[in-house]
């Protein structure tokens, strides 16, 4: 299924509530009371070949999927597997998840 922001904020508007704290409206806008978009992403993949967002957050979904969602590339599903790690760094440099399994 092809995503844009707004049917991926409903589709999933459950997991971004909660896991970000902030409000989908009805018709897909998020609603922020803090940026969202200050991280750098990673997925490193079980076969050493990896992506990288910036400007990006991070939800975890059922059925091992995590939602990429960025500033200007848009949002982004992927299905990962237990050797998968992800990486979440503030653009500052500040670490905030390091070689975590994704699932």
């Amino acid at each position: 299924m092809k995503y844009n922001r707004k049917s991926c904020a409903l589709e999933f508007k459950t997991e971004i509530e909660e896991q970000l704290n902030v409000r989908v409206e009805e018709d897909g806008d998020i609603f922020m009371t803090k940026w969202l978009f200050d991280n750098i992403v990673t997925i490193q993949f079980s076969d050493e070949s990896f992506l990288r967002f910036m400007y990006a957050s991070v939800v975890s979904l059922a059925d091992n999927k995590i939602l990429i969602m960025t500033e200007h590339c848009g949002y982004h599903v992927f299905a990962v597997c237990d050797e998968d790690q992800l990486q979440v760094t503030k653009q500052q440099g500040i670490e905030v998840l390091a070689n975590e399994s994704v699932t």
